[in-house]
């Protein structure tokens, strides 16, 4: 950095230091802008895994009334 003879610092480097700020701001936003789309994709597939999960016990159920209902009707004849 360099200093003028007021001790100010000089246009040049007052411009650099606000780019560095601004592209480290911004590289900062993009990562959490990364971090929460990938949080919410996650819990996305853990949702519609839970409900696919869901969905297969019930046909699962579904499937053995059906089978419970099979041997009665077989073993009535």
């Amino acid at each position: 950095m360099r200093f003028n003879k007021k001790g100010l610092f000089t246009v040049e480097a007052f411009v650099s230091l606000s780019i560095t700020l601004l592209l480290v701001g911004l590289l900062t936003s993009i990562i959490q802008a990364n971090y929460v789309k990938h949080t919410v994709f996650e819990r996305k597939i853990r949702e519609m895994e839970e409900s696919l999960l869901e969905a297969m016990n019930e046909i699962e159920g579904c499937l053995q009334a059906c089978q419970i209902e099979e041997g009665s009707h077989s073993s009535k004849s």
